[in-house]
């Protein structure tokens, strides 16, 4: 049995997520141009017909970011 929390599971997850992301700098640039806050503080990116957008950043925008630090560090490593 997990001690995390779904927060914390969830922070992992989109951890994750960036690492697989972070060597394909076209693809997290275009998803933090994509994923940016409209005038009412929610993400323009995340557009549904059935509910409302979510606060910004959005996952997306989080998970972009952080590949983008992943793969600043890994370029100062090299």
């Amino acid at each position: 049995m997990s001690t995390k929390t779904l927060k914390e599971e969830h922070r992992d997850r989109i951890s994750e997520a960036a690492a697989a992301i972070a060597d394909w700098p076209a693809l997290w640039r275009d998803l933090l141009k994509l994923h940016v806050a409209g005038a009412d503080g929610r993400c323009r990116g995340c557009l549904s017909a059935v509910r409302m957008a979510p606060r910004s950043p959005c996952h997306i925008a989080a998970m972009a970011s952080h590949a983008a630090v992943i793969f600043q560090e890994r370029a100062l490593r090299n």
